[in-house]
């Protein structure tokens, strides 16, 4: 999230929170990425939460399988984004 945010100038990042919701304002609600990743991000979010910070919460494994397809989903999505704006910003 933080190589996206940094292709349009946004570096003033300093917690999850801050970070997500930047993305969501400035990548998601322009239509740059899908309101699908929004969700990915949000479910991703909510399990890290929970396995950090409540005691006793673990995943599943089938839980930790999903976290792993929606993280999969999610780097593809940035990686496309971030490859496109290096090759037309003439940097890779």
């Amino acid at each position: 999230m933080c190589a996206c945010l940094l292709t349009i100038g946004f570096t003033d990042y300093k917690k999850h929170s801050g970070i997500i919701s930047k993305f969501r304002e400035l990548l998601i609600k322009p239509n740059i990425f899908t309101p699908d990743l929004s969700k990915i991000i949000g479910k991703l979010e909510e399990y890290r939460n929970n396995s950090d910070y409540m005691k006793g919460v673990r995943a599943s494994k089938v839980e930790a399988e999903e976290c792993s397809d929606k993280a999969k989903e999610f780097y593809e999505a940035v990686k496309k984004y971030t490859d496109d704006w290096l090759k037309q910003s003439g940097v890779s």
